[in-house]
């Protein structure tokens, strides 16, 4: 019993995330985890506190419909595409657990909550039209505070990507995943000679004993639960 303590103290102490990696450092950013979660959350989180008050003020506050313009057109095919972008996340994620591949489940709860979130923003969109309110301060603080979560989200992408020999799999189409294309290059430069410590690309977050040990302790958990009763 006391090595288990031991080794669970070990677990939560490999997956408690290195904030001297997100301050001290030449190129400050937020971890994977924190920036899926916390960082995409805060508009979701903004609008929905925000809704059942505005939409008791949208009721309370009739000045005609507008007619349906091309602005508004606009708008809801931009909202239309983000919700579908969303959703592919998901279930994309959902198909690579599905094979078996270690998945977290911030990689389909994220992009569900902004997905119902966009959802949800289209909806006021078209609930302020019938209502007759052109301009809403509500939306422009969540689409504000969006656009700086992408912000954040897209330079830590672009600073991974300047990293020394980046996996290739993170920016490659479904196509090439579901081929392995991505892994092409490196099986070629194997066969014409070997490879060594450089050839090999950089270990993705996903990858790293901080995502793959926090998903063997959930796994060890069930399966622990599980010969108890």
């Amino acid at each position: 019993m006391q090595f288990m303590h031991w080794d669970a103290a070990f677990l939560l102490i490999s997956i408690s995330p290195d904030w001297n990696q997100t301050w001290y450092t030449s190129t400050p950013r937020f971890t994977w985890c924190f920036e899926s979660t916390v960082v995409a959350w805060i508009p979701c989180v903004y609008l929905w506190i925000c809704f059942p008050f505005y939409y008791l003020y949208l009721q309370h506050k009739n000045n005609g419909y507008i007619r349906i313009s091309h602005i508004f057109k606009t708008k809801m095919v931009l909202g239309f595409i983000l919700v579908i972008l969303c959703f592919s996340n998901v279930f994309f994620a959902l198909w690579e657990i599905s094979q078996g591949i270690p998945r977290a489940p911030v990689f389909f709860i994220s992009p569900a909550v902004v997905g119902i979130t966009m959802i949800l923003a289209m909806y006021l969109i078209h609930a302020e039209r019938m209502m007759g309110i052109r301009s809403s301060g509500i939306l422009l603080v969540f689409w504000l505070l969006s656009f700086m979560a992408a912000v954040v989200m897209f330079s830590s992408k672009v600073q991974h990507a300047l990293e020394r020999n980046p996996c290739p799999e993170a920016s490659s189409s479904f196509l090439s995943k579901i081929t392995y294309w991505w892994f092409s290059g490196l099986a070629w430069k194997g066969c014409q000679q070997s490879l060594c410590v450089d050839d090999l690309w950089t270990v993705r977050k996903e990858d790293s004993s901080e995502e793959i040990v926090a998903w063997a302790e959930r796994e060890w958990k069930k399966y622990h639960s599980r010969t108890q009763q």
